[in-house]
């Protein structure tokens, strides 16, 4: 966030310990220090007074004040003497805010957690792994799409100051542009406490996984599924079922759901066999298992229908943090 100190709360003494810990966050980059005014804040009698560390936070506002001159968009949250809204608080209030990370609500911590961390390392996205390496993000497991009201408001009673909230989830979409129960739902829960979201274009994260990662899969059933899985274009790629593939007819066929028929339409059949069963129920674990074998161009091919899908989530999730 981009903080601005009134110069109300700059005299008051009560408030003075809470600001000295609030220009650590500065220093460390957590959080930026909007100065309008500097040479209001250096004569406030908060760095002046002599029995205080003045002149370090004399430094770190020099610094902060070179910084602003890049703009952000970050939230403004004011220090003020008592709290009056979302973005104007009180110097304790304020503290607590930029104390608390920034909460990714997502479906499964482990696996949604390990899809986040493998992009944004794969696309360089430096300040967002500072970010998780010092805990000022935050992986919420909220469960399934339906307990999305609930998350939000569960995160937003436990912090004061502007919404740093995202939610992420599958969309769970049998076919390209399917409008899911998923997708109803969280947009009209995240809409109305506006509270940013992603909804993925895929079916599901596994969808996610470049062909060079489910190439290492070593169980030779899966083998199978991959080599039936490269006779797949883009949109049956992105929308078939990864864990558990098509179900069996009970005589050796693949069962292809009553919504999938025309999406699958041109496939042969024993390409389509081969497909039952899917990778396995734990094969999202390989964004954690292989996420540093995970490249840009990894991302690049397997978003190719929408090769920025992925850097406007972080894009996000940075504008929070």
């Amino acid at each position: 966030m981009r903080i601005r100190f009134s110069p109300e709360v700059l005299a008051d003494t009560r408030s003075w310990r809470s600001l000295d810990r609030m220009v650590m966050h500065f220093e460390d980059g957590r959080h930026d220090w909007l100065a309008d005014n500097p040479l209001e804040i250096e004569a406030s009698a908060w760095l002046q007074d002599a029995g205080r560390a003045g002149e370090m936070s004399r430094k770190a506002l020099q610094e902060h004040v070179r910084m602003a001159a890049y703009p952000k968009n970050r939230a403004v949250l004011t220090v003020a003497l008592v709290t009056a809204s979302d973005r104007v608080l009180s110097a304790d209030d304020a503290l607590r805010a930029m104390e608390a990370p920034v909460h990714i609500a997502v479906e499964n911590v482990g696996a949604d957690g390990g899809f986040l961390v493998s992009f944004l390392l794969a696309l360089n996205r430096t300040a967002l792994w500072e970010a998780w390496e010092e805990d000022w993000l935050s992986v919420e497991h909220m469960g399934g799409y339906t307990s999305v009201e609930v998350m939000i408001a569960h995160l937003r009673d436990r912090i004061p100051g502007p919404c740093r909230v995202f939610v992420m989830t599958d969309s769970d979409a049998r076919f390209p542009g399917e409008v899911t129960d998923t997708h109803r739902t969280v947009t009209a829960a995240c809409s109305a406490a506006g509270v940013p979201y992603a909804i993925l274009e895929k079916r599901k994260i596994e969808n996610y996984l470049p062909v060079s990662v489910l190439n290492r899969l070593a169980l030779s059933e899966q083998r199978t599924v991959f080599r039936a899985f490269l006779h797949l274009n883009g949109d049956q790629r992105s929308h078939y079922e990864m864990k558990h593939g098509f179900a069996d007819d009970g005589r050796g066929n693949a069962i292809v759901p009553l919504e999938q028929t025309t999406l699958f339409a041109g496939v042969r059949g024993a390409v389509l066999q081969d497909l039952r069963g899917g990778f396995g129920r734990h094969v999202a674990a390989r964004f954690v298992e292989d996420r540093q074998r995970i490249t840009e161009q990894d991302i690049r091919q397997v978003c190719e229908c929408n090769p920025t899908e992925l850097d406007r989530i972080l894009d996000e999730i940075e504008r929070l943090l």
